[in-house]
Order: structure tokens, then C-alpha cells, then sequence
């Protein structure tokens, strides 16, 4: 019995620290948020995150998979190929695909205020304008520094959240480290 009150307590403490952190952020979308969209109760975690009847695509997720990823990071200068998106950057995209889907169709366990509002994160640029995501991290590629020490690798592939720390806001768009004098960008990169 000791055991589980003292694991209650820390999921407690645990989730409290994240919530004070995104509710000052872009994806606090409770009634209390700034954002346009808003959900009708004032829970910051339940718009991502549920313990009953969790989606496939991570533990506790409260979102559908994205059903068409839009277009991949391009570039001329780039030597690893993208892949479909999976794991944590699909969690991403159950958001942030570029396609305008009304929030009421994305979430398992609760409704947003507004079933007419809808999400166009990136406008219509799907993902051709940032980052490959789901790209192997060649630690050979002397462009590249062999082991990253801020940028989270899964596995041996670069995700979404390799940069992006998305229950921390200290540091816009929740990156991993502040990227001035592309400080983020150097942690891989050798230039």
C-alpha cells in the first residue's frame, strides 16, 4: 500500500511540474489558455494526454494518427532521406500536419468548445520548411558530431522531439536548448 501512495505522489508531483509549465504555452488548450483554441474545462493535460481508452500511437495519447503526412522536408544540400514519420513525431503530427482538421475529430476522450474550430498549423507547407524528421543520424557523416550531447536521438533516428522538448516553453518553440548562435543546431552539426 506504501508503494502505490508513493507512486501516486510522485505522478502527482510529476504532473504538477509539467503543468506549470505548459500552462503558460501554446499547448496549454484549456478553457484557462490563450490560445484560439480552447477546450471547455480547465484540465491542461487531458487535450494530449488520457488514462482511459489511449489511442495507439503512444501511451496515454488522447489524438488519432494523422492518416496522410503532407509534404517531406526537401533539400538539395541534404544527404539522409526521410522517412514516413513514426513514434514520437507522429504524436507531432496528430496536430501539426498542415491539414486543417476540426479538433472534435482529432481527440479520443473529450470535445473542444468550438467543434467548428480547426487546426492549420503550418498553413499549408505540411513539413517542406523545417526539419527532416524520422531520418537515420549517420554518426559516421563527418558533418555530423558522432554523439549529440542536448539533441535526443531514438534509437538511431532524429524525431520531432530530438529538438523539441514539448512540456518545456523556456525556450521558443520549445526547443531543447535556446538555438542562439544556433546553439541547438550545433549540437549535431559540425560548421
Amino acid at each position: 500500500m506504501k508503494k502505490v501512495l508513493l507512486t501516486a505522489a510522485l505522478v502527482m508531483v510529476a504532473t504538477s511540474a509539467f503543468a506549470t509549465n505548459i500552462s503558460t504555452t501554446k499547448h496549454n488548450l484549456s478553457s484557462g489558455g490563450t490560445q484560439s483554441i480552447k477546450g471547455a474545462n480547465g484540465e491542461i493535460c487531458k487535450y494530449c494526454h488520457t488514462p482511459h481508452n489511449a489511442g495507439a500511437t503512444a501511451p496515454l495519447w488522447n489524438r488519432l494518427a494523422p492518416t496522410a503526412i503532407t509534404t517531406k522536408y526537401t533539400s538539395t544540400s541534404m544527404k539522409a532521406t526521410p522517412a514516413t514519420p513514426t513514434g514520437t513525431s507522429l504524436m507531432c503530427l496528430s496536430c501539426h500536419d498542415s491539414a486543417p482538421i476540426a479538433q472534435t475529430d482529432t481527440t479520443l476522450n473529450i470535445t473542444i468548445a468550438d467543434p467548428n474550430t480547426v487546426i492549420n498549423d503550418r498553413a499549408g507547407n505540411g513539413m517542406a520548411n523545417d526539419h527532416p524528421v524520422s531520418i537515420v543520424y549517420n554518426t559516421t557523416d563527418p558533418a555530423l558530431k558522432a554523439t549529440p550531447a542536448v539533441v535526443k536521438l531514438f534509437g538511431t533516428t532524429m524525431e520531432c522531439a530530438s529538438c523539441h522538448a514539448v512540456h518545456d516553453g523556456s525556450n521558443p518553440p520549445f526547443l531543447r536548448e535556446s538555438n542562439a548562435g544556433s546553439a541547438l543546431c550545433l549540437e549535431c552539426h559540425n560548421k
